[in-house]
């Protein structure tokens, strides 16, 4: 399977990036930080409020802009939408409180399941 081509650029600013072992998580908490989702959201046009938690929670929106490897999928089973496996791992890289995954390592695991969508990932301070 090839690689997706890189056709968005996200910038994730360190300082408002909430990550790891965090009790105030989300697209855009009550803080006003942002998972990396969030920040990928946001540079797809997307609107993100204080407590949306997943992409599907913007569902309601046109979510063109957003790579289809994260767009929600509809799932008549639940009556709305579920996110893709692709946007789990993101949580899960973001949301990990593993020492070993701290810093530049949770960067490096973001930036490559991002690459996945066809999102180049970059870090800032």
């Amino acid at each position: 399977m090839s690689k997706p081509k890189i056709t968005k650029t996200v910038t994730i600013h360190r300082k408002r990036w909430c990550r790891g072992n965090t009790t105030d998580s989300g697209l855009r908490t009550e803080t006003g930080q942002s998972c990396c989702l969030g920040f990928v959201a946001r540079a797809c046009g997307l609107r993100t409020n204080k407590g949306d938690g997943n992409l599907s929670d913007l569902a309601d929106q046109d979510m063109s802009g957003l790579p289809k490897a994260l767009r929600p999928v509809a799932d008549k089973d639940i009556g709305g939408f579920k996110d893709t496996p692709l946007h789990a791992e993101l949580v899960a890289a973001n949301d990990n409180d593993d020492p070993d995954v701290r810093g530049a390592r949770r960067e490096a695991v973001i930036t490559s399941l991002m690459a996945r969508a066809g999102i180049r990932a970059v870090f800032v301070d």
